[in-house]
């Protein structure tokens, strides 16, 4: 089962599923992987730039290692990370202090460009009401009238009229922009007992397979195919699933090489006893010792 770019959404990662996609997930499909990459060795770009199928331009090729190696999981990898590895699956050295202070840089750099300015601003302060000068109290005086006889003086009539200022405020809403966090999931942890058993994440499975063995099977139409191999002089036979493009391919590299000048090498997961998942098939040409 191959490695796939999720969802494209332009030209630029659409060039590099292409590359991705079409060569490097089949080619090396232990070594290359969008989730849980692991850290490439030094140099394995200019390895890989001589291997380049007719189909694929240096530039594509490029574009697509530029992407793959500055993606946020890979950065991570390369913080978390002590040993670097070949395209044989193999350790060949440790992440230097350098190249992991140089990850965290582009790590800050990408959030400083792409998270920081998506955080909500702080909320304006409240505007503070300044009332108008003091309301002059309007008074009326009403003059009594002196009639000729005598009367009893009136007392004087006051109106008060009051204006009381109108405030209109106007709060405007506060959106908050909440920014999700990628959260990595964590192992379940191991129960340690007092038996001589141990326990393992995993069990990865190498097969190499000759050549000539492997059965012509029309894949036309098919998504997959089923492919069983029995280790020599045992009993013991297991079967997997190959995508057809991959199986296609292997075949057309065994044809093009000769059955005697090639090897074909089966990876995968075993999960259950018998059954490997996840598996690649890939077709290398016999190294030819030189003659002295």
């Amino acid at each position: 089962m191959t490695e796939t770019i999720p969802n494209p959404t332009s030209p630029f990662k659409a060039t590099c599923m292409r590359v991705l996609d079409d060569w490097l997930f089949i080619q090396y499909p232990t070594v290359f992987r969008i989730k849980n990459p692991l850290p490439l060795a030094l140099g394995t770009g200019k390895e890989l730039n001589k291997q380049l199928p007719d189909t694929i331009t240096k530039n594509d090729f490029k574009a697509a290692m530029s992407w793959y190696c500055g993606r946020n999981q890979y950065l991570k990898a390369i913080l978390k990370g002590t040993q670097r590895i070949n395209l044989q699956g193999e350790l060949v050295g440790e992440i230097s202090e350098l190249d992991k202070s140089s990850a965290q840089e582009r790590l800050d750099a990408k959030r400083k460009k792409y998270i920081e300015p998506k955080r909500p601003k702080p909320a304006a302060e409240p505007i503070e009401f300044i009332p108008e000068p003091e309301v002059i109290d309007m008074i009326e005086v009403i003059e009594p009238v002196l009639p000729t006889e005598e009367v009893k003086p009136k007392k004087l009539a006051l109106k008060r009229k009051v204006v009381e200022p109108v405030v209109e405020v106007i709060i405007e809403p506060t959106v908050e922009i909440i920014t999700p966090v990628e959260v990595e999931s964590k192992p379940a942890p191991v129960k340690v007992t007092n038996s001589n058993v141990a326990v393992a994440k995993g069990l990865k499975v190498t097969l190499v397979i000759e050549p000539a063995s492997i059965p012509v099977i029309d894949s036309t139409g098919k998504k997959t195919v089923t492919l069983t191999i029995q280790v020599a002089n045992t009993d013991i036979k297991v079967t997997t699933s190959l995508s057809s493009k991959s199986y296609r391919k292997a075949m057309n590299s065994i044809e093009e090489l000769g059955v005697d000048n090639c090897n074909a090498i089966l990876q995968g997961a075993m999960k259950k006893y018998g059954v490997i998942d996840d598996a690649g098939l890939v077709v290398q040409p016999k190294k030819v010792a030189n003659a002295e």
